[in-house]
């Protein structure tokens, strides 16, 4: 798993050390039921062919803008919005979160659908352009869904002592 020289498998330990996630690029089906993956259904029970959960979008997104900034093709609508810098890639995040609110208030699923994924574009735009790297957001999400712990200088003192 996951040496510096094997660039095709890597892998994470839970904190908590109670999963261990692999990523890699299997050769064939990786499920029991010989499909591409486990996660071969929805959770409408529909089934799907992709080999990893739909949430890899954002990651081959991520990977795509960068690869369209280190171009800089004239053309990349995605190089111009890099090239333009914060002003302009705020500008559009601005647009898109109004833009998502009017959708929610329009009661559209569809619309609000399509809004959100500018808003999550122009988002990774802004990450790239300011070299944040996706995996900083999903370490944020994870911290946020942790168990807080209190300080170690506000602990309690033993039972029977004044602080």
């Amino acid at each position: 798993m996951g040496s510096e020289q094997d660039n095709q498998n890597t892998g994470w330990q839970d904190p908590k050390p109670t999963a261990l996630l692999v990523l890699a690029e299997p050769d064939g089906p990786t499920c029991h039921t010989a499909k591409p993956s486990c996660f071969h259904r929805h959770l409408n029970d529909r089934l799907t062919e992709q080999r990893v959960p739909a949430v890899s979008i954002l990651t081959r997104l991520a990977d795509t803008i960068r690869q369209r900034g280190q171009e800089q093709s004239e053309t990349s609508y995605t190089a111009k919005l890099l090239r333009g810098g914060v002003d302009r890639i705020g500008k559009k995040i601005g647009e898109e979160a109004t833009e998502v609110v009017i959708a929610a208030k329009n009661n559209s699923a569809a619309e609000l659908t399509y809004e959100v994924a500018d808003l999550f574009y122009h988002s990774l735009v802004l990450l790239e352009h300011q070299q944040v790297p996706l995996e900083a957001i999903w370490n944020e999400l994870l911290r946020r869904t942790q168990p807080q712990q209190p300080p170690a200088d506000t602990a309690l003192p033993p039972s029977g002592e004044s602080q």
